[in-house]
């Protein structure tokens, strides 16, 4: 997609398996991870699932566990992060590395999955943060709020999914009252010692408000003709 950062981004991956994988087969995925956790330059970033050909396009809750990686390390069944994000993005930028396109196999999916897997993640999974507003003292969830609902706005207003700090740009440009927690998120990104906010009550609740006017204008914009893609 061309929005890879190296210092902050994971190698998001899918691979199709054509049958089941033996105990050999899992053993030696799991040594494979392992090499590339400690002697590759990204290998500790790979985050992926290793699925069926029958799960394309198919949510968590409509298939059996399936073997993942997270940090180099495998997990030999369980559930990762699919949704209609990941099956729009392979079918529209058609990121086939050395194997068929299945962009066919996923012609069912549309822009509108996208959008209600956005409306998912407004309404359950936001929402449900800030009834635990303490933790939106510590900086991880300052970070993680701000750039993922930045993220969640662009493409829910332009149609597209780019990168959260290009995502974190443009919701400053055009909402420029927000751009004192949108640099202080930044900071935490690149590890910036120094607070832009200083006070962490402040900093706290400017987030919450933050989150609550994401919620408030995504949910408009979910409901209103504004969005590009159909």
């Amino acid at each position: 997609m061309g929005y890879f950062e190296p210092k902050y981004s994971d190698v998001d991956f899918v691979v199709i398996l054509k049958s089941k994988l033996i105990n050999e087969e899992m053993l030696k995925l799991k040594m494979l991870h392992d090499k590339f956790g400690k002697e590759y330059k990204y290998g500790a970033k790979l985050d992926g699932m290793y699925l069926q050909y029958d799960m394309l396009g198919k949510m968590n809750n409509d298939i059996e566990k399936y073997p993942y990686v997270k940090n180099a390390s495998l997990c030999e069944a369980g559930y990762f992060d699919i949704n209609y994000v990941t099956w729009w993005s392979l079918k529209e930028y058609e990121m086939a590395i050395g194997s068929p396109s299945i962009k066919d196999e996923l012609s069912e999916i549309s822009f509108s999955d996208v959008i209600q897997t956005m409306k998912y993640n407004l309404n359950e999974y936001w929402l449900s943060k800030l009834e635990t507003s303490e933790i939106f003292e510590q900086d991880m969830w300052v970070e993680f709020a701000v750039v993922t609902l930045s993220r969640i706005i662009y493409t829910l207003q332009e149609g597209e999914i780019k990168s959260k700090s290009q995502s974190c740009s443009y919701i400053a440009n055009e909402y420029p009252e927000w751009n004192d927690i949108i640099q202080e998120a930044l900071a935490i990104r690149n590890l910036e010692s120094q607070s832009i906010i200083g006070d962490i009550n402040v900093r706290k609740d400017r987030t919450i408000d933050f989150i609550n006017e994401m919620i408030q204008h995504g949910n408009m914009l979910i409901n209103s003709d504004r969005i590009i893609r159909s």
